[in-house]
């Protein structure tokens, strides 16, 4: 999945402002919900079905946000072999990458993080 510059620079500003080992923590909370988002889709309805799936694409969004930032994206791709044996495939790559676009310009507005780099948003 690739992130351009400019979000990998508010990747880092976002780090740098909460912290190392604060975002490890984070991370730690991301991987849990998508467990659980996961358990909830499989076990899901045809009612609940599609809330419960775009949940877990959020919910990955959410966790590939954190380990871009730790840039630890190996061991999340070995987090979902093994945790979820789950493969995503392209629409659901644009809608994550869709989201996690979205969550990192949230954070930015929300806490008033700078960062250098030309804005895109």
């Amino acid at each position: 999945m690739y992130i351009s510059l400019n979000y990998r620079n508010k990747l880092r500003a976002i780090k740098k402002h909460f912290g190392d080992a604060a975002q490890y923590k984070k991370y730690l909370e991301e991987q849990n919900e998508v467990l659980s988002a996961f358990r909830m889709y499989k076990q899901a309805d045809e009612e609940t079905y599609i809330k419960d799936y775009d949940h877990l694409l959020e919910e990955t969004a959410d966790c590939l946000v954190v380990a871009f930032q730790l840039g630890i994206i190996t061991e999340l791709k070995e987090f979902f072999r093994q945790a979820i044996n789950f493969e995503y495939r392209e629409v659901e790559k644009d809608f994550i990458l869709a989201t996690m676009v979205y969550k990192i310009d949230r954070t930015m507005q929300k806490y008033k993080i700078e960062w250098r780099g030309k804005n895109v948003s």
